[in-house]
C-alpha cells in the first residue's frame, strides 16, 4: 500500500466522521426545537435552532413585536436560545394577565441565587410566587406603611418632588433632553425624603 492511498484512506474516515457528528447534531438540535415549540405555548414566529428568535430582535425590539403582534395575534411566544418567552402585547391581554388572573401569572421565572449557602434566600423581587413570597410580601407592606407608603403623609412629599420636576422640565424651554433620568431622581427622591428625611 502506498504513502497516497493510506492518506486518502485517512482523510476519507475523517471527512465521514464529521459528517457523522455534524448530521447528528442537527437531528438532536431539530428534535429538540420541535419539543420546546410543541409545548402548548401560544403560536409565534419559528427562529433559528440554539438561538432562536435573537437575530430578529436585534433591530427596534417594540416595532418587531408590533409587526408580529398584525401576523399572531396580541400574545405570541418568542424564543431567545431555547428559552420561550410570551409576549402579551394590547391592553386587554395585558389586563387579561396581570389583573383577571394575577395569581396565575404572578410568579417569576427560576433564576440562580448566587452568595446564598442553600440557595434559598431570593429576596421579594426574585421569589416565586408562594406562601413564602406572601409572607414576606405582607412584612415588607407592614413595614413600609411605618414609613407612610399608602398614606396621605405621603402626598405632600410627593407633591413637592412634582412641582420640582416640573420646574426643571419648564427650564428647558424648546431643547430636547432625555426625561428618564429626570423620573429617576424624582422617584428617589420621594424615598430618601420618607427614609432620610431630606431630599437632594
Amino acid at each position: 500500500m502506498s504513502i497516497i492511498s493510506v492518506l486518502l484512506s485517512a482523510l476519507n474516515w475523517s471527512w465521514s466522521l464529521q459528517t457523522l457528528l455534524v448530521g447528528v447534531v442537527v437531528i438532536i438540535t431539530t428534535v429538540l426545537w420541535k419539543r420546546s415549540a410543541a409545548a402548548g405555548l401560544p403560536p409565534g414566529p419559528r427562529g433559528l435552532p440554539l438561538v432562536g428568535n435573537l437575530f430578529s430582535m436585534s433591530k427596534d425590539t417594540p416595532v418587531v413585536y408590533q409587526e408580529w403582534s398584525k401576523k399572531y395575534g396580541d400574545v405570541f411566544t418568542v424564543y431567545a436560545f431555547r428559552r420561550p418567552r410570551v409576549v402579551l402585547n394590547g391592553f386587554s391581554a395585558i389586563r387579561e394577565a396581570l389583573v383577571t388572573n394575577a395569581d396565575v401569572f404572578s410568579s417569576r421565572p427560576p433564576f440562580p441565587v448566587y452568595g446564598s449557602p442553600d440557595q434559598s434566600a431570593r429576596g421579594l423581587l426574585l421569589e416565586p410566587y408562594t406562601a413564602r413570597f406572601k409572607e414576606h410580601k405582607k412584612f415588607t407592606m407592614s413595614a413600609l406603611r411605618d414609613f407612610g407608603v399608602g398614606k396621605r403623609s405621603m402626598e405632600g412629599k410627593i407633591l413637592e418632588e412634582a412641582r420640582s420636576l416640573s420646574d426643571v422640565i419648564t427650564k428647558k424651554e424648546k431643547q430636547a433632553f432625555c426625561i428618564s433620568r429626570l423620573l429617576k431622581n424624582t422617584t428617589c427622591n420621594v424615598i430618601c425624603s420618607l427614609v432620610f428625611g431630606s431630599r437632594y
